[in-house]
């Protein structure tokens, strides 16, 4: 089966309206609350802010600054937020922490982050840096990817900060730490491999050392090198190979391919003054990539799937993106029920992608909830 749907007379295609996200975004979240309720079920599956109860409490939770005043079944999204913090707080002891498992697909990480900004907990903050210490020692298995990596563990790190500013101190400190490590732990792999996308490699880690340490000019320098390598790697066909010692031509999609390196670089563009050209250069072709080959033909979603696509695309084609809705766009039949509804794979990724595309003054261009929105 093709990977993409070609579509055709996409000039004349029609663009989704802000009422109709208006009215997408609250189906989704009534769809979520009323499919996927926070109540224990046999079956949960906890993968962080990836996908299960604890991505939909920090999905709620980070809508509830657009829609303060929305309620859903006579609850706030806050509330509801809680709610699902309460189902992840009942298992995140059980997972493990390691130098291969510490992003934003941690269970027991995503989880104290969480309960830090709903609690306004000063404790769990320092929780979380403690458990950064013990990581820090760690030497072996190490990944330093945004999934598992390290990379995502300056995500949560970020993400305390924005909402607890009086523990920037030490927040900083671990951030400054994670930095140091990960450039210590070049060249980067994952499972032994090279890859350069934004889950899984190169792309990723740059745009959260960035977006971490936003000031550090060193850092800017060191990163200067990296990121030009990369653009380098652009295909002729415009997208990104999956490996940097790749030439093959594959995934169009935000973890692997074009949309994931558009993404990165909108974010990472105005650090790097010496490459703005070639960024824009890469930006615009790459978009050529996406809107030939990025209505894919796998489960709607953020990781793999149309939404994050969409996400990458300048506004006008972000909103016919999200307006094609093919008969096929279903669940796949081996996605478990966390799969469906999670914010990277399923159901939470269209809720998000609905408020972006509403919120014109807000998003200037789409951003990936959780990895670069702070």
């Amino acid at each position: 089966m093709e990977r993409y749907f070609r579509v055709p007379n996409y000039s004349s295609a029609p663009s989704l309206t802000i009422e109709e996200a208006q009215d997408a975004l609250l189906s989704s979240l009534r769809k979520i609350i009323d499919s996927y309720p926070p109540v224990e079920h046999p079956h949960i599956g906890f993968s962080g802010f990836y996908y299960g109860p604890t991505s939909i409490c920090f999905l709620l939770l980070s809508l509830s600054n657009l829609y303060p005043e929305l309620r859903i079944h006579s609850k706030s999204l806050v509330e509801w937020s809680s709610a699902y913090l309460a189902i992840s707080a009942n298992h995140f002891h059980r997972t493990s922490v390691d130098g291969s498992h510490c992003g934003v697909a941690n269970e027991r990480l995503t989880t104290l982050a969480l309960m830090a900004v709903l609690e306004d907990n000063e404790q769990r903050v320092q929780e979380l840096c403690e458990q950064v210490a013990n990581l820090l020692e760690e030497d072996d298995n190490t990944s330093c990817e945004w999934l598992y990596g390290f990379a995502g563990l300056l995500y949560l790190l970020r993400f305390c900060r924005h909402y607890l500013p009086q523990t920037a101190n030490v927040i900083d400190s671990a951030i400054r730490d994670v930095v140091n490590f990960i450039m210590s732990h070049q060249p980067w792999r994952w499972h032994g491999s090279d890859y350069i996308g934004a889950v899984h490699g190169t792309i990723g880690i740059l745009t959260q050392l960035v977006l971490s340490m936003p000031s550090a000019k060193d850092l800017l320098r060191q990163l200067t090198p990296i990121l030009s390598r990369l653009l380098e790697l652009q295909l002729p066909s415009n997208n990104f190979p999956t490996r940097e010692s790749s030439t093959r031509d594959e995934l169009v999609q935000f973890c692997h391919g074009a949309p994931g390196f558009v993404t990165s670089l909108h974010t990472l563009q105005p650090f790097f003054p010496s490459l703005e050209s070639k960024i824009s250069s890469a930006i615009a072709k790459a978009e050529r990539c996406i809107l030939e080959r990025g209505v894919l033909t796998k489960s709607p979603c953020i990781c793999h799937g149309i939404y994050g696509n969409a996400m990458s695309l300048p506004r006008g084609d972000m909103l016919k993106f999200l307006k094609f809705n093919f008969p096929v766009f279903t669940s796949q039949k081996d996605e478990s029920r966390d799969e469906r509804y999670g914010l990277f794979t399923g159901e939470g990724g269209r809720a998000w992608a609905m408020a972006v595309a509403e919120n014109e003054s807000i998003f200037k261009f789409g951003k990936i909830l959780g990895y670069n929105d702070l």
